[in-house]
């Protein structure tokens, strides 16, 4: 017999103790296999792939849907980061913004034709007769000719406004600005209504505003005159102006 421990070479006989190291001669070694398999625990789940105990339940997947005989597969829901789409859709927030601009108002033709007819007939309108002369006076006094200082009562030289008197008249300038300036929101509106009624209703307001100024004092301060066919067809045009103006703001809400 040898011992296990040692090494030690041992007579016949039950050995308890090794006389050499003095450890049992018949015990296995540290790190020595013993021949034995170890214990298999019982605890489900202690190991992968150890299959559970009776009465507990497996791991559940999902399953594709079952389809019937002669339709074609559904291919299963996949996540994409946000802002992507799956192959052969669209963006997210692509249909949206197509919807919004579908929705959002464009511009009217015949809006803006009118109202650019309305700006070029304010225009127009300077070169017209303002101010009838008193009885054979014999001058045609116009937006323009008041403007470049032809009202000799006023003064000569180019005026914007006439404040002699006690009067306060506005010359040819503002027609010519003012007209132009509802010219263009009926080019604005031939693109978009809202934007083109805006220009439209601040400048054919103060046009109508300054053309009913001058009549009044055309009426009041300068006995002898009246207003001419030049001061009217300001007046009516940018009034007019004024009714297109709205009509395109509230044709695009």
């Amino acid at each position: 017999m040898r011992c296990s421990n040692c090494g030690r070479e041992l007579g016949e006989g039950a050995w308890k103790v090794c006389p050499g190291c003095g450890a049992d001669p018949s015990a296995p070694r540290a790190g020595q296999p013993t021949g034995r398999m170890p214990a298999v625990p019982q605890q489900p789940g202690a190991y992968p792939g150890y299959p559970p105990q009776a009465g507990t339940p497996y791991r559940q997947y999902p399953q594709a849907p079952y389809q019937q005989p002669g339709q074609p597969y559904s291919q299963p829901t996949q996540a994409y980061p946000q802002g992507y789409a799956a192959p052969n859709q669209a963006p997210q927030g692509y249909a949206a913004g197509y919807a919004q601009a579908a929705e959002r108002p464009g511009g009217s033709v015949l809006l803006g034709i009118l109202t650019m007819l309305m700006g070029a007939v304010v225009i127009g309108s300077t070169f017209l007769q303002w101010v009838t002369s008193p009885a054979g006076a014999g001058v045609n006094i116009t937006g323009w000719f008041v403007m470049q200082g032809g009202f000799e009562v006023f003064g000569g030289g180019f005026t914007l406004v006439l404040s002699e008197q006690g009067t306060i008249f506005f010359t040819g300038f503002f027609s010519l600005l003012l007209g132009a300036l509802v010219l263009v929101g009926g080019i604005v509106t031939l693109i978009r209504r809202r934007p083109g009624g805006v220009v439209t209703l601040i400048f054919a307001l103060a046009a109508a505003a300054l053309s009913a100024v001058n009549i009044t004092m055309v009426f009041a301060k300068m006995e002898g005159s009246a207003p001419g066919v030049g001061l009217y067809l300001f007046a009516g045009a940018s009034l007019a102006a004024l009714v297109l103006g709205i009509i395109s703001l509230s044709s695009s809400s």
